[in-house]
């Protein structure tokens, strides 16, 4: 292409698309990072200490959910995610943030334990698991051809969203308008 030349408009589309699947990429592999982050400093935590201040807030990590209910109870607001890991993080009023985490999986889980994929159409029988913390969940085993005929097996972590909004709320004694699902960014 000369100098003078300008680049067509499907040459453009086409490089946008590129960019955005490669963003998407970037942000799936930042959200794991994020988990395993946090999952790492839940550990260390259990060994250092207790809480963490950045910019006024202070940042309390709770390992014992009976202890989180009770120090969350009628937080101002309740943030949790689902990925590989539950995490609830609940804003109090004196400025302190309440930080629980627990995996859905567990390193020693074998893919083989797992429930098969069931037939569309037919019952799933799915058994439904539950954290420690009481939420309830399912894991399913996927798997799917790659284009090098290369067959990848995961599990799918399966959760009602609505309904773990709704546990929470109960949970805490948080109204529902008060409980989204979300990160806190500091």
């Amino acid at each position: 292409m000369g100098q003078d030349e300008k680049p067509s408009s499907a040459s453009l589309e086409l490089v946008f698309s590129v960019l955005r699947k490669h963003e998407e990429a970037l942000d799936k592999v930042a959200r794991r990072l994020e988990d395993i982050a946090d999952a790492m400093s839940m550990m260390k935590r259990r060994e250092g200490g207790p809480s963490v201040r950045r910019e006024g807030l202070v940042i309390e990590g709770v390992d014992d959910w009976k202890e989180f209910k009770e120090k969350g109870a009628l937080a101002y607001q309740v943030l949790y995610e689902i990925g590989t890991a539950f995490t609830v993080k609940a804003l109090l009023s004196d400025g302190r943030l309440l930080k629980y985490i627990e995996p859905f999986v567990k390193p020693d889980t074998s893919l083989y334990k797992v429930e098969e994929p069931r037939e569309e159409g037919k019952d799933s029988g799915e058994r439904t698991l539950k954290l420690k913390c009481g939420l309830g969940y399912s894991l399913r085993r996927t798997g799917s051809k790659s284009s090098d005929d290369e067959h990848v097996e995961g599990i799918l972590i399966a959760v009602d969203a609505q309904k773990a909004k709704e546990w929470l709320g109960g949970q805490l004694d948080v109204d529902e308008v008060k409980i989204f699902s979300g990160t806190v960014v500091i």
